[in-house]
């Protein structure tokens, strides 16, 4: 228990600290797809990952979160993002080595994004064909208990982007702890997408690292859970949600989120969960205003 508190004081005294470097750095990230979180149950609710869940989907943001449940996984993800662009995301879990381990992909795209040109009068908007982005990532997890309340992760993951012909590539890596206070509370920190970034020709930008704590409560069919993150792009971003299960199949979601908080969107998810026996259906919706509505959809089977 000691050296748990201790790990997590470390982690939010690292936050605290990194928070206020955050205006010098604003805007420098590359990567960005592996912003986009995943997990429809999790987006659903704001965002929130750090004390709650157990799926390849919650290794988004917590490291730790495959070494509470035992047995296999399989999961994927389809998202509808806006402009067009769609995103998958997909792992599998097992058991291995006295922990679990998974391995997960996450691949974004989009065809036929029209070029644009400044002309020789400087007009800027001239057509110039079409090109194509792509952006992927695969990662290997290992996570493991230090005892019946207290569990650890770690990852490694390549990550490639394609802009047209031009293309970058590199490796990050991640890791979380996550308590178990009593039979209803947890906490949990983690620190994602820990690397030196992607070099595109000449220039170099950073990873979108991710420093990000936060506790959950559940009782009966009622859970709540928040979390704080930083990425050193934008400010710090707050997340609460919320789950009820009216029965033990269906779960209705809904949560908030600082960050999105803006003229495009209020900063508002919601969602639903359907579990029958091994296999679970969720589904996420976001607004964006002006942008469109994105739309999440995950499912898995354990096994």
């Amino acid at each position: 228990m000691k050296r748990t508190v201790i790990i997590m004081f470390l982690l939010l005294a690292i936050f605290v600290a990194r928070s206020e470097a955050i205006s010098n750095s604003a805007g420098t990230s590359g990567a960005d797809f592996l912003r986009i979180e995943a997990g429809a149950r999790h987006v659903a609710m704001g965002g929130t990952y750090s004390a709650y869940g157990s799926s390849v989907f919650t290794l988004y943001g917590q490291p730790a979160a495959i070494a509470e449940k035992d047995g296999y996984e399989i999961g994927f993800q389809y998202s509808e993002w806006v402009q067009g662009i769609s995103q998958q995301f997909g792992g599998f879990k097992a058991p291995f080595l006295g922990g679990k381990a998974a391995v997960t992909f996450n691949f974004l795209g989009s065809n036929n994004i029209e070029k644009t040109t400044d002309d020789a009068f400087g007009r800027f908007g001239v057509s110039s064909g079409t090109f194509g982005v792509s952006d992927f990532s695969g990662a290997i997890h290992y996570a493991r208990r230090i005892n019946s309340k207290t569990a650890w992760g770690i990852a490694g993951r390549y990550i490639r982007s394609e802009i047209d012909n031009i293309s970058a590539s590199g490796f990050s890596g991640d890791i979380g702890i996550r308590h178990n206070l009593n039979e209803h509370f947890s906490i949990g920190a983690s620190a994602t997408n820990i690397g030196q970034g992607l070099k595109f020709i000449n220039d170099r930008s950073d990873l979108p690292m991710t420093l990000r704590i936060g506790a959950s409560y559940h009782t009966g069919n009622f859970l709540i859970a928040g979390d704080i993150a930083n990425n050193g792009v934008d400010n710090i971003d707050a997340m609460i949600g919320a789950e009820w299960k009216p029965t033990e199949i269906i779960a209705i979601r809904a949560g908030y989120k600082t960050q999105m908080q803006s003229d495009l969107n209020e900063g508002l998810t919601a969602g639903i969960g359907l579990a029958l026996k091994s296999i679970e259906f969720d589904y996420a919706y976001v607004p964006f205003g002006p942008l469109g509505d994105t739309h999440r959809i995950s499912g898995s089977i354990s096994f």
